[in-house]
């Protein structure tokens, strides 16, 4: 029987790796406070969301896949089960 994959960390994208890098060069040339910090910083943030919500995409589908799964065996279980009491009197 299938079960649910483990969660595990999503891959940091290229694009984030970036957006880190230049959000933390510009917070130490500027500092933290500087309208260029939070506007580096805030990038990072956006891709974050977008990042996490292509990852919440995969686990629905990768659920509803294994739900899928589950239903059509518990089918298969219960058209053998209507057979052999068919077949056995």
């Amino acid at each position: 029987k299938l079960t649910k994959p483990e969660s595990s960390p999503q891959p940091v994208s290229a694009a984030m790796e970036k957006a880190l890098a230049e959000a933390r060069d510009l917070t130490e040339k500027f500092g933290a406070t500087s309208t260029e910090a939070k506007l580096a910083w805030e990038t990072v943030e956006d891709i974050a969301q977008n990042d996490s919500s292509e990852a919440m995409k995969n686990d629905l589908t990768d659920e509803c896949l294994i739900e899928t799964i589950e239903a059509c065996e518990a089918i298969e279980e219960l058209q053998r089960a209507l057979y052999v009491n068919e077949h056995a009197g």
